[in-house]
């Protein structure tokens, strides 16, 4: 069991190979591995830093221990229940959202949990390792749509510049693409 202190990615690895694609963006108080921890059953997903990180580890011996604190279990119920309303949320997404809109949620958590905000020009900097692939993974769609999607959004100006470590996103435009997109 892990708590997080900065961000980090959460990475699906499946099959027989370790082929690790990002299915969440996690930031500051986020924990992981509690489904382990609870189930007694291997852990669902491999979690890596994304840049220096500070996380607290708890052992299963004193997970259990703390579990017989009243307040935790709450709290834990509350961080499970957030979850599975995301992971509803996504499930919709996916269903009823078109290729444009599920690119546009995925920078705006990209953003959201990575990016420094310049309020002189409205942009979101993000200055990260990410790959199209990875913007992709997120948003479930394949990468060349995603670069599709990309050349749209500089053509109209909402993201300024992109390149494999640094995105600038004008959040205004994006939130607005974001509503058309609805």
């Amino acid at each position: 069991f892990f708590q997080a202190e900065d961000g980090i990615r959460d990475k699906l690895v499946t099959g027989v190979q370790t082929c690790a694609l990002p299915i969440s963006l996690l930031g500051s108080g986020a924990i992981v591995g509690e489904l382990a921890m609870l189930d007694g059953q291997p852990r669902s997903a491999t979690v890596e830093a994304i840049r220096p990180s500070l996380v607290s580890f708890i052992s299963r011996a004193a997970f259990q221990e703390i579990m017989r604190d009243r307040n935790l279990p709450d709290h834990l119920l509350s961080i499970l229940v957030s979850r599975l309303r995301k992971s509803d949320e996504e499930a919709a997404a996916s269903s009823f959202l078109g290729v444009k809109a599920r690119v546009v949620r995925a920078l705006y958590q990209m953003a959201d949990k990575l990016g420094e905000y310049d309020p002189s020009s409205g942009t979101m900097n993000v200055e990260h390792d990410l790959r199209q692939t990875d913007i992709a993974a997120l948003a479930g769609v394949s990468r060349e749509s995603v670069t599709r999607v990309l050349a749209a959004l500089k053509k109209s100006k909402v993201v300024l510049h992109s390149g494999r470590f640094s995105y600038r996103i004008h959040m205004e435009s994006l939130e607005r693409e974001a509503r058309l997109d609805d």
